[in-house]
C-alpha cells in the first residue's frame, strides 16, 4: 500500500516541495532545470514559488498554454461537474 503526503494540511516548505519533485517527477523533465522550482500556485500564465517570486510559465503543456493555470471559468465548471458526477 502506498503512502501519501498530505499537501492540503498546510503550506509546504521549499525543502518538502523539492524532495517530492525529486521523488515523483518524471526523470526526463528534470533536464529542463538544474534545480527544481518549489512552485506553490499558478494562475493563468503565471506561477509563484513558496517565496512569492512570480514566473511566466514557458513550460506548460497543452491545457495550461491554452487555458492557463486555475482558469476561473474552467475551475468553476469543473467543480460544478464534480458536484454532479465524477466518473462513470
Amino acid at each position: 500500500m502506498a503512502t501519501t503526503t498530505p499537501i492540503a494540511a498546510g503550506k509546504m516548505t521549499r525543502e518538502e516541495i523539492i524532495r517530492m519533485q525529486k521523488e515523483y517527477i518524471f526523470p526526463a523533465i528534470s533536464t529542463y532545470f538544474s534545480e527544481p522550482l518549489p512552485l506553490e500556485r499558478g494562475h493563468m500564465e503565471h506561477l509563484w514559488d513558496v517565496d512569492g517570486k512570480k514566473y511566466l510559465d514557458f513550460f506548460g503543456g497543452i491545457v495550461t498554454v491554452s487555458l492557463g493555470h486555475c482558469n476561473p471559468r474552467v475551475t468553476e465548471k469543473t467543480k460544478a461537474q464534480i458536484d454532479k458526477l465524477q466518473h462513470v
